[in-house]
């Protein structure tokens, strides 16, 4: 059966492809459908209570992953142009209760890294995370562009096609304008607009309705 959503009828599909031991994939009362690969060891995807999935690849490429989806986070497929991944050891991927996302590429790579995402967030289309390049880059000195983590705080609204790169912290209540490309840190309660990401405004708030 398929999910009415505003007028268009959206089907609900499962499809797992698991290679490894010690894997969970757990669903607690959700309302979900994913498309989940896994290749390694001992990584464990949770979908609370009252999570909605609408066919999002899901990808885990290694050992000891983690991903959450938190009570109440909706998760569309917008322009077919959605998926989660973690590749390399050890990395996290939470998504806290409350948050929406229409469409994005959510990518914990290499190892040790997370990205959260706070309670109430709202995600608008086309969106990168990224805690990674995906290739290293040398000096003399060794490597440059070590992958770092990605923390975005709760009731953040990131507008679509907006690029949040490695080693950001994005504070709550904050705003990220329409493409975006973030490589800083953003203080609570501010407006960040622009390549590279500036400051337009601060003292701010927002709500998800008129």
């Amino acid at each position: 059966a398929g999910t009415r959503l505003k007028g268009a009828t959206l089907k609900l599909e499962t499809y797992f492809k698991v290679r490894g031991k010690g894997n969970k994939i757990i669903k607690q009362g959700a309302r979900c459908a994913a498309k989940i690969y896994i290749h390694g060891n001992n990584n464990t995807i949770i979908f609370k209570k009252g999570s909605y999935v609408a066919n999002i690849p899901i990808h885990i490429r290694g050992d000891n992953h983690y991903i959450e989806i938190g009570e109440n986070v909706t998760i569309l497929n917008r322009l077919g142009w959605c998926d989660i991944l973690c590749e390399g050891m050890n990395n996290k991927i939470i998504i806290g209760t409350g948050t929406s996302i229409q469409s994005a590429h959510i990518n914990a790579q290499e190892t040790d890294t997370m990205i959260r995402i706070g309670k109430n967030c709202m995600l608008s289309e086309c969106i990168i995370i990224r805690t990674s390049d995906s290739h290293p880059i040398f000096s003399e000195k060794g490597r440059i562009n070590p992958a770092k983590s990605v923390y975005i705080e709760d009731n953040v609204w990131i507008s679509a096609r907006a690029i949040i790169l490695k080693g950001t912290i994005i504070h709550s209540n904050s705003v990220i304008g329409v493409g975006s490309i973030v490589s800083h840190d953003i203080p609570a309660n501010a407006i960040a607009v622009g390549s590279p990401a500036k400051i337009k405004k601060e003292g701010i708030w927002w709500k998800s309705k008129l």
